[in-house]
C-alpha cells in the first residue's frame, strides 16, 4: 500500500513538471539560395492549445545578440517572421525577406513569445548559389569601346560604330585594338592602356570607362590618369587632353591614393585655372611649351615682317579651342557628378532610416499584441473572480453545505494537492503500522 502511494505521488510530480515546459523551436528548413529572397521555415514544438496569433516570433534584440556574442548585421533587419500552419496542420515559423540576400551565410537569433513564456535560439544558415540548367544560353560579354585616332587628313569627329569604314590601320594599331577588345568587360588593371586618344575624347569620359568599379569616383580616376600620363595634357590641366596619345591606366591602389574629397577639390582648382585661361587672365596657352615673349620680341625686331605660323601651331590653336568647349562641359559634368553622389548618399541614408523605422514599428506591434493577450487573460480572471464573489453572498445555508464538497472537489482536482494528501496519507499509514508492530512486539 505504501509503495503504491509513493509511486502515485511520483507520477503526480512528474506530470506537474512536464506541464511546466513551454513552446520549443525545431530545425530550420531552407527554401532559397544566394542572391535570392530569403525563404525558410522553423518548426514549432510543444505548442499545445496555443493559436497562431498567440505565438509571436521575431528577430532578437541587440542586447540578446550582444549577450550571446553574435553580431547583429544590418542585413538581418530585413527578415520577417510569421506563424503559419503547414500542409499537415502543424504550426511553423515562416521566415522571409523583402530583398535578395547577398551574404553567403547568416547567423541570427530568433525570439519567440507566448502568453506564459519566452525562448531564444541561434540559427546559422549557409546559402549556396542557385543552380541553372545546362542548356541555358550564355550571354555574350560586351567589349569595351576602343577609340582609334583618325588620319591627319580626315576631319575630327566623334567615334561611332555606324560611321564609314576608315582607312586601314597600321599593324601596331590593329594589334593594340585587338588586345583591348579581347579584354572586354574583365576590368582594366594596372599596366593596361587606353587609346589612341582622339580630338573628341575628354578625360571625364575616359575615366568613366576605365575606373575599376563604382566605389571609385570619376574625379579620383581622372587625377590618377593625369599623374600617370603627364605628357598627354597641355599646361598639366585635365581639361586640355592632347590627341594622339596612348594613356597608361593606373591600378586601383594608385587611384585610391587620392581621397575623394581631395580629388574633388583638385578638379575644382584645375577647372578654375582653365576658366582663367579662357578668359585671357593668363598670358599664354601654348601646347609646344615655347615662350610667347620670344615670339613677340622676334616679331618686333623684324620691323613688320610677316611670318606664317607652322602647321603644328595651327593645330595647337585648334585643339585649344576644342579644349575650351570640352572644358565647359567638363566642369558641368563634374558639378553634376558631385550632385549625383550627394543625392545617392542621401537616398541610401533615407533607405536605412526607413528600414530601421519598419523594424521599430514591427517590434511595437509585437509588444502591443503581447499586451493585448495579457489584458484579455486579466479580464477573464477578473470576470471569474466577480462571478464567484457575486455567487457567495446569495447562497443559503443548505447551498453552502452542498457547495462545500464542490469546493473540496476543486481542491482535489489540483495535482499538487492530491500529491500532498497522498504523501500525508502514506506517512499516516506508515505510522500506524509502526505502532501496531511495536504493540505486538511488547
Amino acid at each position: 500500500m505504501i509503495q503504491r502511494l509513493l509511486v502515485l505521488s511520483a507520477l503526480l510530480v512528474l506530470f506537474q513538471s512536464q506541464s511546466a515546459f513551454g513552446v520549443g523551436l525545431g530545425e530550420l528548413d531552407l527554401h532559397s539560395a544566394l542572391n535570392q529572397r530569403f525563404e525558410a521555415e522553423i518548426a514549432l514544438t510543444n505548442v499545445g492549445g496555443l493559436g497562431t496569433d498567440e505565438v509571436l516570433p521575431n528577430l532578437a534584440s541587440q542586447e540578446d545578440f550582444d549577450r550571446v556574442g553574435v553580431e547583429r548585421v544590418y542585413a538581418l533587419t530585413d527578415l520577417r517572421f510569421k506563424v503559419v500552419k503547414d500542409e499537415d496542420g502543424d504550426m511553423v515559423i515562416k521566415v522571409t525577406s523583402n530583398r535578395p540576400i547577398v551574404e553567403p551565410f547568416l547567423n541570427f537569433l530568433v525570439e519567440v513569445l507566448w502568453p506564459s513564456g519566452r525562448i531564444l535560439r541561434e540559427y546559422t544558415v549557409l546559402l549556396d548559389p542557385p543552380t541553372f540548367s545546362e542548356d541555358a544560353g550564355i550571354q555574350p560579354l560586351q567589349t569595351a569601346e576602343v577609340i582609334r585616332s583618325e588620319p591627319a587628313t580626315a576631319p575630327p569627329s566623334q567615334s561611332s560604330v555606324r560611321r564609314p569604314v576608315p582607312p586601314a590601320p597600321t599593324r601596331q594599331e590593329s594589334s593594340r585594338q585587338q588586345e583591348s577588345q579581347s579584354r572586354g568587360m574583365e576590368g582594366m588593371t594596372d599596366g593596361d592602356e587606353y587609346g589612341v586618344t582622339g580630338p573628341g575624347d575628354t578625360l571625364w569620359k575616359i575615366a568613366l570607362k576605365v575606373r575599376p568599379n563604382q566605389s571609385i569616383s570619376v574625379q579620383q580616376t581622372m587625377l590618377a590618369l593625369q599623374q600617370a600620363n603627364p605628357d598627354a595634357f597641355i599646361n598639366n590641366n585635365i581639361n586640355l587632353l592632347k590627341a594622339g596619345h596612348v594613356l597608361r591606366i593606373p591600378g586601383e591602389r594608385e587611384i585610391r591614393a587620392t581621397s575623394f574629397a581631395s580629388a574633388v577639390e583638385e578638379v575644382k582648382i584645375q577647372n578654375e585655372e582653365f576658366d582663367a585661361i579662357r578668359s585671357g587672365s593668363v598670358a599664354q596657352l601654348d601646347a609646344s611649351r615655347r615662350k610667347s615673349s620670344r615670339a613677340s620680341s622676334s616679331a618686333a625686331d623684324d620691323d613688320g615682317e610677316l611670318k606664317l605660323l607652322a602647321a603644328d601651331s595651327a593645330d595647337d590653336g585648334r585643339r585649344a579651342g576644342q579644349g575650351g568647349d570640352a572644358g565647359r562641359s567638363q566642369q558641368l559634368e563634374n558639378s553634376l557628378a558631385v550632385a549625383r553622389e550627394d543625392l545617392d548618399r542621401a537616398r541610401r541614408a533615407n533607405s536605412d532610416l526607413n528600414v530601421k523605422l519598419e523594424d521599430l514599428q514591427g517590434q511595437l506591434e509585437t509588444l502591443n499584441e503581447i499586451v493585448k493577450l495579457k489584458d484579455d487573460q486579466l479580464a477573464a480572471l477578473r470576470a471569474e473572480v466577480q462571478r464567484m464573489q457575486s455567487a457567495a453572498p446569495t447562497a443559503s445555508a443548505p447551498v453552502n453545505s452542498v457547495s462545500t464538497p464542490a469546493a473540496s472537489g476543486g481542491l482535489l482536482s489540483n495535482p499538487l494537492v492530491l500529491g500532498g494528501l497522498g504523501l500525508l496519507l502514506a506517512l499516516a499509514i506508515a505510522g500506524l503500522l509502526f505502532l501496531r508492530n511495536r504493540k505486538k512486539s511488547e
